[in-house]
């Protein structure tokens, strides 16, 4: 599938509108793609290019790769396989103000069970080809396609939500999250509304392309009938391994200009670890 991209001239920020499975947020300093489709080729050859702007300015030839990330943000992981990305070679070597075109680059996720509902990060490396070396390492964060199933069977050893993104709109006001434990044993999580800073942008967490961070959560009730209530929108849940619990999410009635997200977040007893899905006004 290929992506179509608009550009929207707001400061050096590119947003790309795709097709329905698929939201992507190109900035100079970081790369958000979202509901990325499971089994299907996921077109990025035309967001390329755009990294051309550092090439003209160094005014030196670049080769272009995607790598591991030394550091994650927080609740996300490391993309499974670099192959995913489907290069027809590991690194392309781009030439300043030529129009320098790259082929059949895809992300291409495997189809199973255990790759939806996922957070992954990569990064999109620019390395300037000259004596002392300048590189260049954009962030690459993937949330792949969201989908609930029944059971744990083929989900990862983990834990997490199923979605991991709802929308709600005037005539949707309510929904339900399920949080997942396949950890192998039993777990106590601790489940919370979170709202990061108004301007913060991808800097504390990473921000859905086209939203604002919600800041007052008044509006939203979230209400887990076997959990223990400790607070506001703050749950502590017992769950054994293999089981899936709902989590109710209600939009109390509220007018936005805007579009607006929270995240729900769950945090295992003990640990720093997390999962979280995302909630959004539209």
């Amino acid at each position: 599938m290929r992506i179509q991209i608009f550009r929207i001239l707001v400061f050096s920020s590119i947003l790309v509108n795709c097709q329905s499975w698929a939201n992507i947020l190109l900035d100079g300093d970081f790369v958000v793609i979202q509901q990325v489709a499971i089994d299907k080729k996921n077109e990025l050859s035309d967001l390329l290019p755009m990294i051309k702007n550092y090439l003209d300015k160094s005014g030196q030839k670049s080769t272009i790769s995607f790598q591991n990330p030394a550091i994650l943000k927080r609740g996300y992981q490391k993309i499974p396989n670099l192959i995913w990305f489907l290069p027809s070679q590991k690194e392309f070597l781009l030439e300043p103000n030529q129009d320098n075109k790259i082929k059949d680059i895809y992300l291409h996720i495997p189809a199973k069970v255990m790759y939806y509902n996922q957070h992954y990060q990569s990064e999109l490396r620019v390395t300037t080809q000259k004596a002392i070396s300048v590189e260049i390492a954009i962030p690459v964060w993937i949330e792949t396609e969201s989908k609930v199933f029944t059971s744990c069977r083929g989900l990862e050893k983990t834990f997490g939500f199923m979605p991991i993104a709802v929308n709600f709109t005037e005539n949707k006001k309510e929904e339900k999250i399920y949080i997942y434990n396949n950890t192998g044993k039993k777990q106590e999580y601790t489940v919370f509304l979170v709202l990061p800073p108004q301007k913060s942008g991808c800097n504390v967490m990473v921000q859905s392309p086209d939203y604002e961070w919600l800041n007052d959560d008044s509006c939203i009730d979230i209400d887990i009938s076997k959990g223990k209530k400790i607070a506001r929108n703050r749950y502590e849940v017992k769950l054994k391994s293999g089981k899936i619990l709902p989590i109710a999410v209600k939009l109390i009635e509220k007018k936005f200009s805007k579009k607006m997200e929270a995240l729900l977040v769950a945090v295992p007893k003990n640990s720093s670890d997390w999962k979280f899905a995302r909630i959004r006004i539209n």
